[in-house]
């Protein structure tokens, strides 16, 4: 049993990490089903409420499907996720912030994800190989909206 005031921020970003691999890289729906609790709340306007939403849209994506975190923080329970969901079967990744909850479930003990997306749907150059191509890519999005 994981008491949740013993957690680090450290040991929740592993779970959070640990979790996505588990869901949307490995598709193991039955280890997933320990990350997210049967009283999942799915924010995202997309995917069908609770976990059996997010679960059912992940097996309606091709098998190529992958999630490539890029940036991780943690505060308290919560954890943001900041990544890429590539081979979509759409032409461009979708982009995703995702704010995780960690609570204990009082009839569960196990520790629970409860996401919420915040998902673009262009492939930025977060993920840019090079300095030069994330900066450029930056100029350009703030010609296109300088409040970014």
């Amino acid at each position: 049993m994981t008491d949740m005031t013993k957690t680090t921020p450290e040991q929740n970003k592993a779970t959070v990490l640990e979790a996505f691999d588990t869901l949307f890289n490995k598709r193991d729906y039955a280890g997933a089903e320990r990350f997210w609790s049967d009283h999942y709340i799915q924010h995202s306007a997309h995917i069908a409420p609770g976990r059996a939403g997010l679960f059912d849209l992940i097996r309606t994506l091709p098998e190529t499907l992958r999630y490539e975190n890029q940036l991780i923080v943690a505060e308290g329970d919560y954890v943001i996720a900041h990544g890429r969901f590539s081979g979509n079967g759409h032409p461009a990744a979708w982009i995703a912030a995702d704010v995780v909850r960690r609570a204990a479930d009082v009839r569960r003990p196990l520790p629970h994800v409860i996401p919420r997306s915040l998902t673009a749907t262009t492939d930025t150059a977060l993920f840019a190989k090079d300095k030069g191509n994330a900066a450029r890519s930056r100029r350009r999005s703030q010609a296109r909206d300088p409040d970014l």
